[in-house]
């Protein structure tokens, strides 16, 4: 465990981790544990990919996670960090589920909780109501490993925040794809749901082996 002298940023992380050079940090973490296509690698054709469906909570109601987890991909290439498949991804490890009324769950990932281990101390940058830019930071997370930004994926108003996870944050590492929910957003531009990537590829981009079959981006 590190004390709070030995806690890493977000920068110094990936300094240490080599993936920054000439001042400029070279991509996402997802770099950390991303794996290449080489030689022979061919990809899955698109036509196998499955659209995710969004979850089943009418617009003007409160978001509620449900008390089952979602179904995950368990070890997929190798991968040992638990990969939700009812959701879409950022490299950056924020996933975006989408529910009924064009709104929006955001959380982070299992292999962010991971990458940053006990989180201590969750900071939201807006209040409901606000309006969110794709891009800006909407909350910061202080944690044993690493203190990090969380950018948003998607542009709109917040209609919820997880105050729960405010007194009690550590409950983003028990239950990252449920209790541990960070935001609800209702998009402005839907269209840039198409630019996240799918579940069996964010596996991928984690993957312990290179597979011999790729899959494509949204699947």
């Amino acid at each position: 465990m590190l004390d709070n002298s030995e806690k890493l940023s977000r920068r110094e992380f990936l300094k240490a981790a080599g993936i920054v050079t000439g001042g400029v940090a070279l991509g996402s973490l997802s770099l950390l544990t991303a794996c290449q296509e080489g030689a022979g690698v061919t990809r899955v054709p698109s036509s196998t990919v499955t659209p995710l469906v969004p979850t089943t909570i009418p617009a003007g109601e409160v978001y509620v996670p449900p008390d089952t987890y979602p179904p995950l991909l368990s070890e997929r290439y190798g991968c040992k960090a638990g990969v939700a498949a009812d959701r879409w991804y950022t490299p950056d490890h924020i996933w975006v589920l989408e529910i009924e009324g064009d709104r929006v769950v955001l959380g982070i990932t299992d292999k962010m909780q991971e990458i940053t281990n006990n989180v201590t101390i969750l900071r939201n940058m807006y209040k409901e109501g606000d309006i969110v830019r794709k891009g800006a930071i909407f909350a910061a997370i202080e944690a044993w490993k690493l203190n990090t930004d969380l950018i948003t994926p998607v542009s709109g108003k917040i209609l919820q925040l997880n105050h729960e996870i405010e007194a009690i944050p550590r409950m983003i590492n028990t239950f990252p794809y449920s209790y541990g929910w960070l935001a609800v957003v209702q998009l402005t531009n839907s269209q840039e749901l198409e630019e996240l990537i799918g579940p069996g590829y964010y596996a991928y981009l984690q993957a312990v082996d290179i597979p011999l079959i790729v899959p494509p981006m949204r699947f």
